[in-house]
C-alpha cells in the first residue's frame, strides 16, 4: 500500500512572483499591464489568471508587440485573447512605450 505524504508529493506547479523574471527597465510596464488584467478581469467578473497569467505579461514586457499580428507570437495568447484583449493590451504597451 503507498500511502502520499506531504514528503512524497511535489511542489506546486504555480510559479511565485519572484520566479517570474522581468527586467528592471520592463517593470514598470509590467506593473501596467498587471493593474490592466485585473481592470479586465473585474469587468468580465473573471479570475486574473484567466485574462492572461503573470509569464504572459512578463514576455508581453519584455517583446513590446506593436500590433496585433505581433501577440501572436506571445506564450498564452491565442486568437480569441487576442480578439478580445488585444486593443487594450497593445495602448497599454504603446503608452509605456513612448
Amino acid at each position: 500500500m503507498r500511502v502520499a505524504t506531504k514528503e512524497t508529493r511535489s511542489k506546486s506547479k504555480r510559479q511565485s512572483k519572484s520566479s517570474i523574471a522581468v527586467a528592471d527597465a520592463d517593470r514598470p510596464l509590467f506593473e501596467a499591464l498587471r493593474a490592466l488584467r485585473l481592470r479586465l478581469a473585474a469587468e468580465a467578473k473573471l479570475p486574473p489568471y484567466i485574462i492572461c497569467t503573470d509569464v504572459t505579461l512578463a514576455e508581453l514586457a519584455a517583446a513590446r508587440p506593436v500590433d496585433a499580428q505581433a501577440l501572436h507570437g506571445i506564450t498564452g495568447l491565442g486568437n480569441s485573447k487576442i480578439a478580445r484583449y488585444g486593443t487594450a493590451l497593445l495602448a497599454t504597451i504603446t503608452e509605456h512605450t513612448a
